[in-house]
């Protein structure tokens, strides 16, 4: 199984702090498409944990999809697919980081 982690927020600076290297990266805004793909949004409140969910009815995807609470100015949504093959994804957009550095070799 294939996951592909997303937020709908596009513009936080936590995410900017956290996953672009200190607004130094990129936020690329897509689109998904694809057969057998499972949208999911976060839960945010308890995190199940492994000890809860043996001889539970929790299944793997219940586990991937709670965050602690405090993750919630992420606003995420996961895509799972269930057939191992690839999430297309299309650009729909690209915002640089206030720090993003262009540099140019040549």
């Amino acid at each position: 199984m294939n996951i592909c982690s997303l937020s709908k927020e596009r513009n936080h600076p936590l995410l900017w702090a956290h996953y672009a290297n200190g607004s130094r990266g990129v936020n690329l805004g897509v689109e998904i498409t694809g057969h057998n793909l499972i949208k999911r949004k976060i839960i945010y409140g308890g995190t199940p944990l492994i000890d809860d969910c043996i001889n539970t009815s929790h299944t793997a995807l219940e586990i991937l999809t709670h965050k602690l609470y405090y993750w919630d100015y992420e606003k995420e949504v996961r895509i799972f697919n269930g057939n191992n093959t690839q999430i297309k994804v299309l650009i729909k957009e690209i915002i640089l980081g206030k720090k993003y550095h262009l540099i140019i070799k040549s």
